[in-house]
């Protein structure tokens, strides 16, 4: 059966069953901005809330058209690039726009990112203006120096407030409300090709690991807003209400882009969470704007369980990492919510499944397809396809390959780069699939644990940490076996919840995963730590982890050592099964 064919057997029909279309094709062939142009049409209400400040997406368009035309007389034109340390804020909403209508390609980075890290990210990809908060004056004062860089705007997030602040002149960068003030609101006239011009460049991680840029085109970023409200039953033609919705994402992030672009196309009221990690930040916005969806992260939840929450939204989102379905339970138990959970990856552009049911058995599901996304699963050691029945009637895994009018063009500067020759996208994920067809993430194939020859997914172990009522953020990784060459053991971290900090010991954490995970998979050691890491978009860093276990202060900080009698760890029947489909 044939990739396309795997996808028609299983999907169209639920398509169909939930108002989906089985295609969108053809996707509007525009720029970007179109959506900003398309709502700032609309007149009404919509637009973007900060600081108590509501500007409508008219003035949000008056703005970027403005900017697009002061950085084409700055020297930007067609497919240059502009970079920006912006938090999420209505500057990153309007440099965004303004970027594309000058026909230029946005480099969004993290603004707590050091100065090196940029340093690297400006020498591969040549801005010709970067744009940044006055408090980053002196990273873009070092980027000035040390490389290529030679233009500088920058901004307070209280320009955009119920009390603006004066204008602050720094000197050797621009202030952007002069910048913003002294153009006018006529953008340059660009001949765009949406499937071949460049939107913006996202660095990643890569699906090798390797630090890597993707290039997302104009059409990926269109493509993947309507598969991504489609397939969620939203078309937004239809929406005729101002819908309120809390913006807990960082923008910078691939996943918190396209979900901007998503809800300027629906007109919404956007509130902006300047610091998405805030909790405080969040539940104060929830309480002044009610809003009716909530779009964040799984350690936001996690974080929010915490808190005594009242009115939350009563639709949630969930993504860029995955959702323990113990979290899940509990906060939708706790608020009177409900939490849908996709998946995607920066060369997908942002998503490629969605969990559109709200069936309880597909906890912890990534959901099925978008529309006129192609799926292939191959074998994690041979490389070889596998069969959809086969995989189902024998509960096999595999990697998950992708590819879709949402798929990138390429790792920088390369088109094609990072696609195999029948065009996929190879995720690195480890996927099964129900008899359904809803997807499984059962791990990374780099956070796959290997004892003696047996599989251990990291992720089944961390889904049952968070069962345990101390766990706040829990991570599994494997580290190398001094006594088996080849071979690793399992070592936990946790973070506890306040209030468990004395009363938890190692042996706790150990009897518990006995009883729970197969013999094999029972950690060497658990860790405690005050924070697990975590990367900018709220995940757990494993590298990181990895790297603390190579120094032994972090040792000194455990109880002593605990020795486990595997012998007496249960082994279920169904885990046995599974882990046996793995080799």
């Amino acid at each position: 059966m044939g990739s396309q064919e795997m996808q028609d057997f299983f999907w169209k029909q639920i398509y169909r069953e939930r108002g989906i279309p089985v295609t969108l094709q053809p996707y509007p062939e525009e720029p970007s901005h179109y959506f900003l142009d398309r709502a700032a049409k609309l007149d009404t209400d919509g637009g973007c809330v900060q600081l108590g400040l509501t500007i409508h997406y008219r003035d949000i368009k008056e703005h970027a058209d403005r900017l697009a035309n002061a950085i084409t007389s700055r020297g930007v034109f067609k497919g240059d690039r502009v970079m920006t340390m912006l938090p999420t804020s209505i500057q990153f909403v309007i440099a965004d726009a303004g970027i594309s209508k000058a026909g230029a390609v946005h480099i969004p980075c993290n603004p707590l990112e050091p100065p090196d890290s940029l340093a690297k990210k400006v020498i591969a990809t040549s801005p010709k203006v970067l744009i940044c908060l006055a408090g980053e004056v002196e990273k873009a004062r070092y980027l000035l120096r040390e490389t290529s860089l030679h233009q500088v705007i920058v901004t307070q997030l209280e320009d955009y407030s119920s009390t603006p602040p004066p204008t602050v002149e720094i000197p050797g960068v621009e202030s952007w409300l002069h910048v913003i003030d002294g153009a006018q609101p006529v953008p340059p006239s660009i001949n765009y090709e949406p499937k071949l011009d460049l939107e913006s460049l996202f660095f990643t991680g890569g699906t090798t690991g390797i630090a890597k840029c993707c290039m997302i085109s104009h059409y990926n970023v269109v493509a993947n807003v309507h598969q991504t409200l489609r397939s969620r039953g939203v078309d937004s033609e239809e929406i005729t209400t101002v819908i309120p919705i809390l913006m807990a994402l960082p923008l910078y992030h691939v996943y918190g882009h396209v979900m901007m672009h998503a809800m300027i196309n629906l007109g919404a009221k956007i509130i902006l969470a300047n610091d998405p990690r805030s909790s405080d930040e969040i539940i104060g916005l929830v309480k002044e704007y009610s809003p009716w969806v909530f779009l964040g992260v799984p350690t936001q939840y996690a974080k929010l369980l915490e808190e005594k929450i009242d009115g939350f939204a009563p639709i949630s989102i969930s993504g860029s990492a995955p959702l323990p379905p113990k979290v899940q339970d509990k906060f939708e138990e706790s608020t009177g919510a409900h939490i849908t959970e996709g998946y995607g990856l920066s060369e997908m552009t942002m998503s490629s499944h969605a969990n559109v049911g709200v069936e309880k058995k597909k906890r912890g599901s990534i959901g099925i397809p978008f529309p006129d996304t192609v799926i292939k699963i191959i074998d994690v050691n041979t490389g070889e396809p596998l069969d959809i029945q086969q995989m189902i009637a024998e509960n096999l895994i595999g990697e998950m390959l992708l590819k879709g009018p949402q798929r990138m063009v390429g790792y920088w500067p390369e088109p094609e780069t990072g696609i195999d020759e029948e065009g996929f996208i190879h995720t690195g994920d480890v996927v099964r699939i129900d008899e359904d067809g809803h997807f499984y993430i059962v791990d990374r194939i780099k956070d796959m644990i290997n004892v003696s020859g047996l599989k251990v997914y990291s992720r089944e172990i961390e889904n049952v940490l968070y069962d345990h009522p101390a766990t706040k953020i829990a991570a599994a990784i494997g580290v190398p076996d001094p006594e088996k060459e080849g071979s690793e053991q399992v070592v936990v971290f946790v973070q506890l919840k306040p209030g468990y900090r004395a009363k938890i010991k190692e042996a706790d954490y150990l009897d518990f995963l006995k009883d729970k995970v197969i013999k094999y998979a029972v950690p060497k050691s658990v860790i405690f730590l005050e924070e697990i890491p975590l990367t900018h978009m709220h995940k757990v860093d494993k590298r990181q982890l990895r790297e603390k276990l190579k120094g032994a202060s972090l040792i000194l900080d455990q109880a002593a050592e605990v020795s486990v009698d595997s012998s007496k760890a249960k082994q279920p029947v169904e885990k046995e099964k599974s882990q046996n489909n793995a080799n």
